[in-house]
C-alpha cells in the first residue's frame, strides 16, 4: 500500500463523534484537519472513481490507484440502518497484489473490532474477490499497453519507410 489506510465509521447513536482512523491511530474529535482529510479522500474517490462492486452491504470504488471500500456491519444505528465502515487508501505496483488485498481485509476487520463492530464475513469476501480480479486486470494491463505501443511503433516505422 502507498501510505497508510484510512477509515471512517458513523457513531451508532448518531450524536457522538464519528470514528476516524489513519494507519493505526484512532483520531480524536479535536483532530479536525486529519478527520477532514479522510472525509475528502473518501469523497474524491466516490465522485471520480468507477464502481467495481456495488452489492448489498459491500462496495468498491477505484480511481486510478486510489480506492474506497465500504462494508456493512451487523450493528445498526438508533434508527435501524445498518452501520458501515469505509476504508480508503492507495495501491502500489511494487507490492504483491495478494498481500495488498489481505492487508486491506485485515485492516478493515481490525478497525471494526477496535470500535466494537462486527463486519459480515461475506461482505469482506466480496471485497477480497473483487480486489483480486481488479489486481489481475491491472497486472495484465501494463503488458497489453506495452504491446500496443510496440505494434504502433512498428506500423509507424513501416509507413515511414514506404
Amino acid at each position: 500500500m502507498k501510505g497508510a489506510l484510512s477509515f471512517k465509521a458513523q457513531a451508532l447513536d448518531n450524536t457522538s463523534p464519528d470514528f476516524y482512523q489513519h494507519g493505526d491511530d484512532l483520531l480524536i474529535p479535536e483532530e479536525q484537519v486529519s478527520r477532514q482529510k479522510i472525509t475528502n479522500a473518501i469523497s474524491d474517490v466516490s465522485l471520480s472513481g468507477n464502481h467495481h462492486l456495488k452489492d448489498d452491504g459491500a462496495e468498491l470504488i477505484v480511481d486510478g490507484r486510489r480506492f474506497m471500500a465500504q462494508v456493512s456491519c451487523q450493528e445498526r444505528d438508533i434508527v435501524g440502518r445498518r452501520a458501515s465502515i469505509i476504508c480508503c487508501g492507495e495501491f502500489t505496483d511494487d507490492e504483491d497484489p495478494a498481500y495488498q488485498t489481505e492487508t486491506i481485509i485485515g485492516a478493515i476487520h481490525a478497525f471494526a473490532t477496535r470500535i466494537g463492530r462486527t463486519v459480515e464475513p461475506f461482505h469482506l469476501e466480496a471485497i477480497r474477490n473483487e480486489l483480486a480480479v481488479l489486481k489481475k486486470k491491472r497486472s495484465m494491463g501494463t503488458p497489453i499497453v506495452l504491446l500496443g505501443l510496440i505494434v504502433s511503433l512498428i506500423i509507424l516505422i513501416a509507413a515511414l519507410n514506404y
